[in-house]
């Protein structure tokens, strides 16, 4: 069986919860996510801090989401914020699937602000959260 060839990818993405903040930032594997080649390109100049932003919120959204027939899922949505943060490029981002069929409404949701820090090779995740109300 052949090994994948080593990664040559520096920048390290790591989360935090919204709901459990005292366990601090934990490292993501972006190969499971399906994110490696977004970050490679990132690295490499191919790819936008807001696109890569989107394809995180994608990626974890598809994770923790459970689909159905009845579910309308929302594109994406990313927003570049206004943080006093030094070299930070932060972005608020957003993905939600809402169920309206046969008197149930219910919203699936999840949100997280997307820090880039360039100079220490990492994005952080923060505040990121989960949840399904309805």
């Amino acid at each position: 069986m052949l090994k994948p060839p080593p990664t040559s990818i520096r920048t390290k993405v790591r989360c935090s919860s919204k709901y459990n903040p005292d366990q601090g930032l934990k490292d993501l594997c972006i190969r499971s996510l399906g994110i490696a080649s977004v970050i490679e390109n990132y690295e490499q100049g191919q790819e936008s801090p807001s696109s890569v932003a989107r394809s995180i919120i994608e990626a974890l959204f598809k994770r923790d989401f459970t689909p159905g027939k009845h579910w309308e899922v929302e594109p994406a949505s990313v927003r570049a914020t206004n943080d006093t943060g030094g070299e930070a490029i932060v972005f608020d981002a957003e993905k939600s699937a809402t169920w309206d069929w046969k008197d149930i409404y219910s919203v699936a949701s999840a949100k997280a602000c997307i820090r880039f820090l360039p100079a220490q090779h990492e994005i952080r995740v923060e505040n990121y959260s989960y949840y399904v109300a309805g």
